[in-house]
């Protein structure tokens, strides 16, 4: 992230209100964790633990916000069934909406006007191969009961589709783009014909490639 002047961005991000954030910007729940640390304001959408205790690290998902506006994220794609190699890509999404809301509280007084531009960049690291699918899970369930339907039509759809396709897998890793960094800035937002303001910009930085998997089959036409 590249602000017009550094020191406004600073400014925006000390001020933060950290519980002010967790209360109104997210779905509060007891493993959400919102805190400062050096430079920077650490988001995590839940811990991932055993009974032995915390876990290493690098094996949570995380928001890092750096004092210029700057971000950091991971999603993990995690599945605890040794015998299905399928990721449900539903948590994932949530995960990243929870992640724009944060950043969205944290630095909204940086967009549009105190924004030079940023560079984006994306990747997808693949330890095990796995078969990304889309559905809504118990806990959505819970806030929607509806959505039991909507499960039905999805799980219909993605058995057409295999008979013809066969199952997806991911084998790969992969990086977006390929070559070099995407750059955002007013120019290139109207480039894509997108009317240069808060919404599109956050939606530009958050918007990812790879939580598309899994939702191909169910978005094909009858």
């Amino acid at each position: 992230m590249v602000p017009s002047n550094r020191q406004i961005a600073i400014d925006i991000f000390k001020k933060a209100d950290l519980k002010k954030t967790i209360k109104e910007a997210i779905v509060h729940t007891e493993s959400n964790n919102l805190t400062r640390v050096g430079n920077s304001i650490i988001y995590t959408p839940g811990g991932l633990s055993t009974p032995k205790g915390m876990l290493p690290a690098h094996t949570n998902n995380f928001l890092e916000i750096m004092s210029d506006g700057s971000a950091k994220m991971r999603i993990l794609l995690i599945n605890n069934n040794n015998e299905d190699p399928s990721i449900n890509m539903s948590l994932p999404i949530m995960i990243k909406k929870s992640y724009e809301d944060v950043y969205t509280y944290v630095m909204r007084e940086l967009f549009p006007d105190k924004l030079a531009y940023a560079k984006k960049y994306e990747s997808l690291t693949v330890l095990k191969q796995f078969n990304p699918v889309f559905y809504y899970d118990e806990w959505a369930l819970k806030i929607s009961p509806n959505f039991e339907e909507e499960n039905e039509k999805m799980f219909k759809k993605l058995e057409e589709y295999r008979k013809v396709m066969g199952t997806d897998v991911v084998v790969t890793n992969d990086r977006i783009p390929k070559t070099g960094l995407y750059t955002i800035d007013k120019r290139q937002i109207e480039l894509w014909g997108r009317d240069y303001k808060l919404e599109t910009i956050i939606d530009e930085l958050f918007f990812s490639r790879f939580l598309g998997l899994g939702m191909i089959p169910i978005q094909i036409e009858e």
